[in-house]
């Protein structure tokens, strides 16, 4: 796993609100995701691509791939904290035919927390082409989406894949760029970066893992997580507005003074 990023994926992070960078397991740790994945129940969604959410509640295989003081180091290192804190993450398995995802941005969909600085790490299992629902991002996004909307999942939503430019013109001056790579490509992106994906048009599955971080300190805004979609991770206790999240809410996974540079 990468230990450090350059300055260039860092500015190119701040700059455009997300950054890929290929081969961000080797094969070993590869294989290891790939084995923890497979365990999540694929069928506890039917009808949508997302197989578990919040897994790590329930499950400390998939916790240790998320609470690991490498990735919140990277974390760390693209937004300039001193510390980060683990929120929320999802398996997915997108299966042959499944339709593209409409533009959407991730920090609209009912989050408890309200912030600039949250950052996905999206983490491809499989091959990830633009036949195969590779993402799609609108670089600078980040910088127009505004906060505390609320809206639902594209999944949910049953709209049309161009609302989110008819609601926010300013997108539709940008030229959207295509992420693609080989399987453990990661890709960190910003939380209010505006993204969608082609469709899966290929005869497999494929495989993603992806979390959520945001920087120790954040508060909450008073509303839940996502519920979760197996069932089988206990509800968060919630946290009135205005109040740190804690470990109970979003574990530390990283501090700057426990980490030398």
């Amino acid at each position: 796993m990468r230990g450090a990023l350059t300055e260039l994926e860092v500015a190119s992070f701040q700059l455009n609100g997300f950054v890929a960078i290929p081969h961000f397991l080797d094969e070993d740790e590869l294989r290891h995701w790939r084995e923890v994945a497979d365990q999540v129940d694929r069928d506890a969604a039917p009808g949508t691509n997302v197989r578990g959410e919040n897994i790590s509640d329930a499950d400390p295989d998939v916790a240790a791939l998320w609470r690991d003081g490498r990735i919140g180091r990277l974390v760390g290192q693209l937004g300039g904290f001193d510390g980060v804190r683990h929120l929320r993450d999802q398996v997915s398995y997108v299966p042959p035919g499944h339709e593209a995802t409409p533009w959407h941005c991730n920090m609209h969909e009912s989050w408890p927390v309200d912030t600039a600085d949250a950052v996905v790490v999206y983490v491809a299992l499989d091959d990830y082409r633009w036949n195969n629902k590779s993402l799609v991002f609108i670089p600078g996004s980040h910088e127009i989406m505004p906060l505390g909307v609320r809206t639902v999942r594209p999944s949910k939503r049953g709209g049309k894949f161009a609302d989110m430019l008819n609601e926010y013109p300013a997108l539709r001056e940008i030229e959207p760029v295509l992420v693609e790579g080989a399987a453990g490509l990661a890709v960190f992106y910003n939380a209010l970066s505006v993204h969608g994906s082609a469709p899966n048009m290929t005869t497999r599955a494929r495989r993603m893992a992806s979390a959520s971080f945001v920087p120790d300190g954040t508060v909450a805004n008073g509303l839940p997580r996502h519920p979760n979609v197996d069932g089988r991770s206990k509800p968060k206790p919630l946290r009135c507005a205005g109040e740190p999240l804690t470990d109970e809410d979003a574990p530390v996974v990283w501090k700057r003074a426990d980490w030398p540079a």
